[in-house]
């Protein structure tokens, strides 16, 4: 996935993320779903920092 991510992506995670989400339609629940997924991330890096 990391080879993917940096060959198509140039290692961008949110470019990533875009083209994913731009080329399906999205549920609300999926879309509630992503956004929880980042709000945990969010909340482990400020944990660690």
């Amino acid at each position: 996935m990391r080879d993917l991510l940096d060959q198509v992506f140039h290692g961008s995670a949110a470019a990533l993320v875009q083209t994913l989400v731009r080329g399906e339609a999205l549920s609300a629940q999926e879309s509630a779903e992503i956004r929880k997924l980042l709000a945990r991330m969010a909340e482990e890096e400020q944990e660690d920092a």
